[in-house]
């Protein structure tokens, strides 16, 4: 009977710590009493999987903001525009529905300088090269349409859809059986604009996109900036604990940062603190959580923040801590795609670690665990008899 408990109870644990039980496409996180299923070794590399959350968060939505960046010039710049000629304009980014948008908007403004030139020269090469490429951005309009994107990209798609339909007048020119082409872009500009009382075309909308009005209403996290997941409209950096925020080692009201440590405090049930009152540190940068984690490295603060993920008082905090992670990452409630795109990048590096380092570590110990008092328990009651 010994023997069939441990091995039940073993089986138990190891269901808990597998994350193909927890909901599909989000952070696999464990929860208090699965957490205190580990060993200490294991807690540590789970405290340390769950920073890295901050970390790597930050560092991806920089590089996609940065890249963004780059792409909004490229509607209102013709020297940004220039640049788009080293990349390949004919060949869609069906992953990445900005730079499609960029690249349709410089390639589809080609189409008047292609005329022009045609009026000055005589033969069929440009004609033929115009219609090519009125046909390329013609098929790649008709499948981005069906793609899901942000209201900002919908606007700039409806000015391409304006930019194509002036396009498709030059074109007719030299190929008249495209009318029945128009037909599909005024379909197109009806489901992405929208007229209003006065008769004027509003802004675009798109009824899958939740509109800017009600999901300023939802206190949604946007971003991570030093292991806090901000909800305002800003990203701002958190320079005093957030209301409510309870940890058992804390003084909520005392704590804050060192003279000339910087004024941005690092979250303490990520990163660890110095005592009850003192907080690791960092300024403003584009990779706070990185810096605070630089800061907070250090042997008697590892003891410090495993003693806190222990303490069963700090639970609430844990979980709700958690749960902040899976609504930042939620598709019914986040509108950002930039975010939606970095949840998946760190999602699947977060459960890989758990998997890889810590629910294979554990089964592989509990099932030597059960091996082990199989092997002793015979002897045992042999010795006895």
């Amino acid at each position: 009977m010994k023997i069939k408990n441990s091995y039940i109870i073993a089986m138990a644990v190891t269901l808990l710590l597998t994350p193909s039980v927890k909901a599909a496409g989000q952070f696999q996180f464990l929860d208090y009493q699965e957490f205190q299923n580990l060993t200490s070794g294991e807690k540590k590399i789970y405290i340390d999987a769950v920073q890295k959350v901050s970390i790597a968060f930050e560092d991806s939505l920089s590089s996609l903001s940065s890249r963004n960046a780059k792409w909004s010039a490229l509607f209102s710049s013709p020297a940004a525009q220039a640049e788009m000629k080293a990349d390949n304009t004919y060949e869609s980014s069906d992953n990445d529905t900005r730079m499609e948008n960029a690249k349709l908007s410089y390639l589809i403004g080609r189409i008047p300088l292609y005329d022009s030139t045609q009026a000055s020269q005589k033969g069929d090469g440009i004609k033929q090269h115009i219609k090519d490429v009125y046909a390329n951005a013609y098929v790649r309009m008709l499948k981005l349409s069906k793609k899901k994107m942000s209201s900002t990209e919908n606007k700039y798609f409806a000015q391409n859809l304006k930019s194509l339909r002036k396009a498709q007048d030059i074109v007719m020119k030299y190929e008249p059986g495209m009318a029945n082409e128009r037909k599909a872009i005024d379909a197109l500009s009806q489901q992405f604009q929208v007229q209003d009382k006065s008769g004027k075309k509003s802004a675009p909308k798109y009824t899958e996109i939740i509109t800017e009005k009600a999901a300023d209403q939802v206190a949604t996290p946007h971003c991570i900036y030093a292991g806090f997941l901000i909800t305002k409209s800003k990203c701002e950096a958190p320079i005093a604990l957030p209301a409510g925020f309870e940890l058992k080692e804390i003084s909520t009201k005392d704590f804050k940062c060192d003279v000339g440590q910087g004024n941005v405090i690092c979250n303490p049930l990520v990163f660890g603190y110095k005592n009850s009152k003192t907080a690791y540190c960092t300024s403003k940068s584009i990779s706070p959580s990185k810096e605070c984690s630089r800061a907070s490295d250090n042997l008697d603060n590892a003891k410090r923040l495993l003693a806190m993920w222990n303490n069963p008082e700090n639970k609430n905090a844990i979980q709700i801590y958690q749960n902040e992670l899976k609504s930042l990452c939620d598709p019914s409630k986040q509108r950002s795609s930039d975010v939606l795109k970095t949840c998946k990048v760190v999602q699947a590096q977060f459960n890989g670690r758990l998997q890889a380092e810590v629910v294979v570590a554990s089964k592989q110990r509990l099932k030597e665990s059960s091996t082990t008092k199989e092997s002793i328990l015979p002897s045992k009651v042999g010795g006895a008899r």
